[in-house]
């Protein structure tokens, strides 16, 4: 069964294609595996309304984002743990830790381990607000992103960002990052059972 997913917002449209392999049992049909065939996000062609809509109305806090944005990336790259806990969502933090299932896995060492073994900076430009609202925003932003391992092996790109930030603790908090340049096809979309092995 082929499914077309799509979700358009304000600051994104979204579409996804997915194979399934169903099966029925007891007089119902279940899903057994799945598989994309493509992913394809894209600004919405009234971006650039929504970005003037926000600076119109709400100049200083969407002033007061990008600047805690800016606070966030730079504790980052500096390797601030202190700072940069302080500007990451408590939300997510809460979250991670509430699905770790040992302390390797949680937020705080997860955090430090990449400070300590790695050398990942990310640097931000063009960036504007495009949705502002009372405990939320996202931004739009070119990224630069580049990161060396323990081997000395350098790897960089950039890419076009969707930046979202939770408001607490008195400012703006960085939550989560979608590469809206990463879209995906399937190139053997035309033969279910490569996608599937054991489909008969």
């Amino acid at each position: 069964m082929y499914v077309t997913y799509i979700h358009n917002n304000q600051v994104i449209n979204d579409q996804h294609e997915v194979v399934f392999r169903i099966i029925k049992e007891n007089n119902q049909w279940k899903i057994l595996q799945d598989r994309y065939l493509s992913s394809n996000t894209a600004l919405p062609e009234d971006i650039d309304k929504s970005v003037n809509i926000v600076k119109e109305n709400f100049n200083d806090e969407q002033q007061r984002v990008l600047s805690d944005l800016k606070t966030y990336y730079r504790a980052y790259n500096q390797k601030d743990f202190d700072l940069t806990y302080k500007y990451t969502s408590p939300f997510d933090i809460e979250r991670i830790n509430a699905n770790a299932v040992d302390e390797w896995r949680t937020w705080e060492h997860i955090t430090r381990a990449s400070f300590e073994y790695g050398d990942t900076t990310y640097h931000m430009s063009n960036e504007r607000v495009v949705f502002l609202g009372e405990k939320q925003a996202v931004v739009h932003a070119t990224m630069q992103w580049s990161s060396v391992s323990e081997k000395i092996e350098q790897h960089s790109s950039e890419y076009n960002a969707l930046i979202y930030l939770d408001y607490a603790n008195g400012h703006w908090n960085y939550s989560d990052e979608f590469n809206i340049d990463a879209n995906y096809e399937e190139t053997n979309r035309e033969f279910p059972e490569m996608f599937f092995p054991e489909l008969e």
